[in-house]
């Protein structure tokens, strides 16, 4: 899924051959759970003897569904002696027809508060910020929010990814700001992408996330041509994880200059930090915004995964080739943000005119364009 999570490189496959897929799309369709996986095995060597699929746009969602199940039945397979490689290629092949099946006909549109269909799907779709009631929705809808979708031309219906924007002027620090502004700026010039959701696994190599936000960029600038500065307010959803285990491996949580007032040497213990209720405990919470600022810096920049920042969110956002610009201490205190990141979050920042050079660079070398280094 999107989730503001890891960007997979989409790969490139050589054409040998095509073949009429309409009967078994229109078979698979109507097939029960194992005869599908007969199909799936079926059409998997129709591929390996044949070649790719060739792009068919009329039947994307069809191809969307059986790559889905396609992957589940791969990890969920217990014999691991069995060949599987002719199920890869498969999944390969899809990816590839779904790629060229989509280019011209995905869509990006606004979400109209009136639609109580497609309400209820950007309801039960959203991940990053859940709703606790189905009214909050109109929340999402008003000051200066909006919520863009995308969709695909031949079933518009269904959503396969959304956004959630916030536009101000200037960047928020918090999640608050948000939720509660404190006034709603006639001219705005600043537009925050607060959650970007896509849960279809079926699309995953497809850069979803990617077109999303360029296709909301120039739509929100074509609505709104005051609008010049664009930046994230993103979840550090792995933060908290790795200083748990970092911890107890016996690293070193704070510095010994960090420790001005002995009392603090008791909150060495990560459970205590997981309470929220030190975020209103002035003196405390001061004394630990250093120590923690100088470690989610160090997570975020200097932690990788062959090459690659280890934090999902990060990695997606600078893979896109926006910059680390900013990290907000008990920006959500909300209980999930505390168990993922202690309170923090950061700001990623799209600037338009560096993000083909910061990809390639981030791509290629793993280095990330960022400004937080000093800002600690």
């Amino acid at each position: 899924r999107i989730t503001e999570t890891m960007r997979i490189p989409r790969r490139s496959y050589s054409t040998t051959s095509h073949f009429d897929l309409s009967d078994v799309f229109g078979s698979y369709l109507k097939s029960n759970h194992d005869e599908k996986a007969k199909w799936l095995d079926r059409l998997a060597h129709e591929v390996k003897s044949n070649g790719s699929i060739p792009t068919q746009p009329r039947s994307f969602s069809t191809m969307m569904h059986m790559r889905a199940d396609l992957q589940a039945q791969t990890k969920n397979a217990t014999n691991p002696q069995l060949d599987l490689s002719h199920l890869q290629e498969l999944d390969d092949a899809l990816e590839s027809a779904l790629g060229k099946s989509g280019d011209g006909h995905w869509q990006v549109s606004r979400v109209d508060r009136s639609d109580s269909k497609l309400l209820d799907q950007v309801i039960n779709m959203e991940q990053v910020h859940e709703y606790s009631s189905p009214d909050e929705v109109f929340g999402r809808l008003k000051d200066n929010k909006r919520i863009y979708i995308l969709t695909h031309s031949h079933d518009p219906s269904d959503v396969l990814a959304m956004i959630n924007i916030f536009l101000s002027d200037s960047s928020p620090g918090s999640m608050e700001e948000i939720w509660h502004p404190k006034k709603t700026s006639p001219s705005p010039s600043w537009c925050t992408f607060y959650s970007i959701t896509g849960n279809r696994k079926g699309l995953s190599g497809l850069d979803i996330g990617h077109k999303l936000i360029k296709s909301v960029v120039s739509k929100v600038q074509q609505e709104d041509s005051g609008i010049s500065n664009f930046v994230t307010l993103s979840p550090i959803v792995n933060f908290r994880p790795w200083l748990q285990k970092t911890l107890n491996e016996g690293g070193n949580f704070f510095q010994e200059e960090d420790l001005n007032f002995e009392e603090l040497r008791q909150y060495r213990d990560l459970p205590f930090l997981l309470d929220s209720d030190w975020t209103r405990n002035q003196v405390i919470s001061e004394k630990l915004r250093r120590p923690l600022m100088r470690l989610c810096t160090r997570y975020l920049l200097d932690e990788k995964k062959k090459n690659l920042a280890l934090d999902p969110v990060c990695n997606f956002h600078v893979g896109n080739g926006a910059r680390v610009e900013r990290l907000n201490y008990l920006a959500d205190t909300s209980s999930l943000r505390m168990r993922q990141s202690l309170g923090m979050m950061a700001n990623y920042r799209y600037v338009l005119s560096e993000l083909e050079d910061n990809a390639a660079e981030y791509a290629s070398s793993g280095k990330i364009s960022q400004t937080i280094r000093d800002k600690k």
